[in-house]
C-alpha cells in the first residue's frame, strides 16, 4: 500500500495502475481498488477503460453514487452520451439534487442538441441558493455555450458580461466561447467582460 500511495503522490500513473491491477485481483469483492483504478485510468486519458473499471466496482456494490458519477464523467469524455446519461441519472437517484449530476445532464442535453432543456436546467441551477462559486462559474460558462449554440447572441453577451464581471478569472474562457466559430466582428468587447 505504501508503494501505491507513493506512486499516486508522484503522479506515476503507470506504476499506480500496475499496483491497482494486482490489488483488484487479490481483493475481488472490494469495489475501492476498482474505483481507484478507474480514477488512475482517467488521469491517463483512458476514459473507456476507466468506465469499465467503475462498472466492476458497481457490480460489487451498486450503491456508490460517487462511482456512478465518475463513470458518467468517463463515458461523457469518451463521447458515449447515452450511457453517461444513465450513469448520472443513477447517481442522481442515490443523491437527489446533486449539482454535478444535474450540470452534467444539462451538458449532455446541450451536446445532443436539446438546447432548450440544457438552458432551462442551467438557469435552474444558477437560481439555486448555496451554489459554490466554482460550480456556479462552470454552470454559467456552460449556459453561455448553450446560448451561443442556440444563436441567442443578445442573452449570450449579457450572460458573458455578467459572468466576467463576477468571476474575472473566467474571462479568457468566456472570450473563447464567444469567439468560437466566429470570424470578423467580436460580439462583445473584451473590456466589457
Amino acid at each position: 500500500m505504501d508503494a501505491l500511495n507513493r506512486a499516486l503522490r508522484a503522479g506515476d500513473w503507470a506504476a499506480a495502475e500496475a499496483l491497482l491491477l494486482k490489488i483488484t485481483k487479490k481483493e475481488k469483492r472490494n469495489p475501492e481498488p476498482h474505483f481507484h483504478l478507474g480514477m488512475v485510468l482517467r488521469r491517463q486519458g483512458r476514459e473507456t477503460e476507466a468506465a469499465r473499471a467503475f462498472e466492476k466496482a458497481l457490480k460489487i456494490n451498486p450503491n456508490l453514487p460517487q462511482v456512478q458519477f465518475e463513470r458518467g464523467q468517463a463515458l461523457m469524455a469518451a463521447g458515449d452520451y447515452r450511457e453517461a446519461k444513465r450513469a448520472f441519472l443513477a447517481a442522481l437517484k442515490a443523491a437527489p439534487g446533486d449539482v454535478g449530476c444535474r450540470a452534467n445532464l444539462a451538458m449532455i442535453a446541450r451536446l445532443q442538441g436539446d438546447l432548450d432543456a440544457a438552458i432551462a436546467e442551467f438557469d435552474r441551477l444558477l437560481a439555486e441558493p448555496g451554489l459554490e462559486e466554482n460550480q456556479a462559474g462552470l454552470v454559467h460558462l456552460s449556459l453561455v455555450e448553450a446560448l451561443r449554440d442556440r444563436r441567442d447572441y443578445d442573452r449570450m453577451r449579457e450572460e458573458g458580461r455578467a459572468l466576467g464581471q463576477r468571476q474575472p478569472t473566467l474571462r479568457s474562457a468566456i472570450i473563447r466561447i464567444l469567439t468560437e466559430g466566429k470570424s470578423g466582428r467580436f460580439p462583445l468587447r473584451a473590456s466589457e467582460i
